[in-house]
């Protein structure tokens, strides 16, 4: 064992341990070791990015090479559960199109879709953005987002320009998606031939992260459609 390096990784160990980061004396104690040994080594981690110093007060917190790095970790092993939850929901759900969507760069996007126009075939689209105001998807994102990123969302994409082909007002818009927040549900329909829903997809942190949708031809089995999604959805509590 290198003892430099077993240090150091206690060093990181403490502050993430801490989310209000930590001064040095309390870093040093928490990982056991002297203020001189902990000051060079968290030097070495703040110049590397793995740790970085704040002031007023001063303290030490996880850095954004560190950051970086467990977001690519938590990145893919959520891009393998999307895969895994559309797989399972295809399965219980034949002649349903399901996807997972996830809010990137501004903009709620399909990133996992299995179809029974191919069966069996998981499809990863390009750039594949949903309608803000039709999409079931992007309605249980704009629900669950904190008021400050609605806004933001709404300035992109006014109501007026896509959303009052499908709602006859804001009122009606904001009193659906008041009922979303309740039921963590979305379902719509398209006259009498497709079944829309979604729901949120949280991690373990309680982050939303992606949601589940399904379309369906079988109008008469929305109940059933929703149970489906919360199961498949409530595996994600595992995820970081």
């Amino acid at each position: 064992m290198i003892q430099s390096v077993d240090r150091a990784l206690d060093l990181l160990e403490a502050v993430c341990a801490a989310p209000e980061g930590l001064p040095l004396g309390a870093m040093a104690a928490a990982a056991g070791l002297r203020t001189t040994t902990a000051h060079n080594l968290a030097a070495t981690l703040v110049r590397r990015g793995y740790l970085a110093k704040t002031a007023r007060p001063m303290r030490y917190v996880a850095g954004a090479a560190l950051h970086t790095m467990m977001g690519a970790v938590h990145g893919e092993a959520r891009g393998r559960w999307m895969e895994t939850a559309v797989r399972d929901l295809a399965r219980r759900r034949p002649e349903a199109t399901v996807t997972a969507a996830v809010d990137r760069g501004g903009d709620v996007t399909v990133v996992v879709r299995m179809s029974p126009e191919q069966p069996g075939q998981v499809q990863h689209p390009a750039h594949q953005v949903l309608r803000p105001y039709h999409s079931v998807a992007a309605l249980v994102f704009q629900a669950l987002w904190p008021a400050e990123r609605r806004q933001g969302y709404r300035m992109r994409y006014p109501f007026d320009e896509d959303g009052s082909s499908r709602w006859p007002s804001p009122d009606a818009l904001e009193a659906f998606l008041a009922q979303v927040r309740r039921t963590a549900r979305a379902v719509l329909t398209d006259g009498d031939t497709l079944l829309r829903a979604a729901v949120p997809v949280f991690s373990a942190g309680n982050e939303l992260f992606a949601t589940l949708g399904a379309a369906t031809p079988d109008l008469d089995r929305s109940a059933d459609l929703v149970a489906d999604l919360a199961a498949v959805a409530a595996g994600a509590k595992v995820l970081r």
